[in-house]
């Protein structure tokens, strides 16, 4: 039994003396009219009764939609990237991840199989994702960023210079730096000097490749942020310069260094292995230049990896 009496019920009444006056008169008909009664009590309890049903199936319904939709979500996403005339890689998923950061975006592995279990097999469509992948690239996009650097600028301004590349255009792409005078691009050192000044307008790193000390040395006093000794007979060989000119970049390193302290030096040339990496870095390198080791490889990604444990 409920007790009420320590209940202030003159400040909770449900209903005031006019609202029951008005409902005992509607629900209990007079003497004469006992039949009414009757109907109006089955009226009420069929009235209870139907809003009684219509919450327990609207509470039944939203409870079966929300584990429909677990259900569904736990096999489908809410929304499926299928590539079309184009490739869907890491890059690109990496890009939406960045425009987008509220979603969740993984790549899925399907396929088919078939489970066996004693007389009895049934079909499967396998959907998943690679977890130990998943992880390594939220660590790599939240805790790396990596800078991009063009192959090549020149040295102009806005104008007639068609075929040119201008250094604004590198920098608004998102480029942090260029390569400046290539052994596949060379320039001539008038060219050179008004592309790293060039540069320098727009806060752009430059790093000047060189081939041999006394380049290396002439191009110390234009002050570019770093400068990349490669000797043009070794890139793309089977030969590191760490191993066939070790003295290059051990010159390089001093000769540059006397000049401008400030500038880093990298070198380049058949850099392949952690092994070309340790020697360079214990010749003074400070850091390398490398494409076609990398790019030309039947697996870049394991070539890249094993070039980083040289560092």
């Amino acid at each position: 039994m409920l007790k009420i009496s320590n209940l202030n019920l003159k400040n909770n009444i449900l209903f005031t003396k006019v609202e029951r006056l008005i409902s005992s008169r509607n629900l209990r008909p007079k003497k004469k009219e006992g039949f009414l009664k009757i109907i109006s009590i089955f009226s009420f309890l069929g009235i209870a009764l139907g809003v009684a049903i219509l919450i327990i199936v609207m509470s039944v319904m939203n409870g079966f939609k929300n584990e429909l939709t677990k259900k569904i979500l736990g096999l489908n996403p809410h929304i499926i990237i299928e590539p079309n005339s184009f490739n869907i890689n890491d890059e690109y998923i990496l890009k939406i991840k960045k425009k987008f950061t509220d979603v969740s975006l993984s790549k899925t592995y399907s396929g088919e199989g078939i489970a066996i279990s004693n007389d009895k097999a049934k079909g499967l469509i396998l959907k998943g994702v690679n977890v130990e992948e998943e992880k390594i690239k939220e660590f790599f996009s939240d805790n790396l960023d990596i800078p991009i650097f063009a192959q090549h600028v020149d040295g102009v301004n806005f104008g007639s210079h068609t075929g040119s590349i201008l250094p604004e255009a590198v920098r608004y792409s998102g480029a942090v730096g260029t390569l400046v005078n290539h052994a596949e691009c060379q320039m001539s050192w008038e060219d050179i000097e008004k592309t790293i000044n060039r540069c320098k307008e727009l806060d752009l790193l430059t790093v000047l490749c060189t081939a041999d000390i006394a380049s290396s040395e002439k191009g110390s006093h234009l002050n570019p942020d770093m400068i990349a000794v490669e000797p043009p007979e070794l890139i793309g060989g089977d030969i590191s310069v760490s191993t066939a000119k070790p003295e290059i970049i051990s010159d390089t390193v001093e000769v540059v260094k006397k000049i401008n302290s400030d500038i880093s030096v990298l070198c380049g040339a058949g850099v392949k292995t952690q092994d070309d990496i340790s020697k360079a870095i214990s010749l003074g390198s400070e850091g390398i230049l490398l494409a076609s080791g990398v790019v030309k490889s039947s697996e870049p990604r394991k070539v890249l990896l094993d070039l980083i444990k040289g560092l």
